[in-house]
């Protein structure tokens, strides 16, 4: 199989969370498919970013590197951004005059 080529804000991602024994759903929430980021670890490996031995997959020194120099330009610096919005949950803002009444039947004192 041929190398593919990484996107330089997917290796960043794939190589943090290497780093950082983190959650590869940050690369999930980036639109890639479990397919691809197997391939971007395969290459990451290749390129001897990344070591494989055994079950374990760790940063190289190539890697670290790597990280160090993409970090100038992909870290998330702005707080804001470290925390994903949870929509679903959000209830529409109620005008100040609206008066709530519950539904006596849910009610339970």
């Amino acid at each position: 199989m041929q190398d593919i080529k990484m996107d330089n804000k997917h290796l960043y991602i794939l190589l943090n969370v290497i780093k950082t024994n983190g959650d590869i759903r940050k690369l999930k929430r980036e639109g890639i498919d479990y397919k691809k980021i197997a391939e971007l670890t395969k290459s990451a490996i290749t390129q001897k970013l990344v070591n494989y031995k055994g079950d374990k997959i760790t940063l190289s020194d190539k890697g670290k590197e790597k990280l160090k120099s993409l970090e100038t330009d992909y870290k998330v610096r702005d707080k804001k951004q470290w925390i994903m919005a949870e929509n679903k949950s959000k209830i529409p803002k109620l005008e100040k005059d609206f008066i709530f009444l519950p539904n006596q039947n849910e009610i339970h004192f």
